[in-house]
């Protein structure tokens, strides 16, 4: 990692970046003063990944991978159990590109790992939400079965 650094005027009022050079603050147009100025440090990446950038590379293309082939397996010999991976999984993939689509158009750098964690979160949240609606349908089913019970 290489280490840059900028000068920057910030705003007191609304804390906008300004130009060094400038006069007024770009948002507000509040007129800057010497007070003003801010030392902004940046990290720049110098395009060598790192061996766990290489490993959660290859996770996150292996666990999308495998993803598929349990749904095309599934699907073939039991297509009830293809749809309830492909619905484990789908959102997880949906949620996953959301977000590293939303940090791209932020500017904010993405890495390897974050995809993966963010995928097996999800994962795990859609799994754990699949599992709370399928104990609440249970005990839906036992009190409507008392009740029909009862009511004889």
């Amino acid at each position: 990692m290489k280490q840059t650094s900028t000068h920057q005027r910030r705003c007191p009022d609304c804390d906008a970046h300004n130009d060094p050079g400038a006069v007024k603050c770009w948002l507000c147009s509040r007129p800057l003063s010497a007070q003003d100025d801010l030392v902004v440090a940046e990290l720049v990446h110098e395009g060598r990944s790192s061996v766990s950038e290489t490993l959660f590379a290859v996770l996150t293309v292996a666990t999308a991978g495998l993803s598929l082939l349990l749904i095309l397996g599934a699907l073939n010999t039991d297509p009830g159990i293809a749809a309830m991976v492909a619905l484990c999984v789908a959102p997880a993939f949906v949620a996953t590109a959301v977000r590293m689509l939303g940090r791209r158009a932020r500017g904010k750098p993405f890495s390897w790992q974050t995809t993966f964690l963010t995928f097996v979160v999800s994962v795990t949240a859609v799994i754990g939400l699949i599992c709370v609606l399928i104990v609440a349908l249970v005990i839906a089913l036992i009190v409507i079965c008392f009740r029909m019970l009862g009511g004889m």
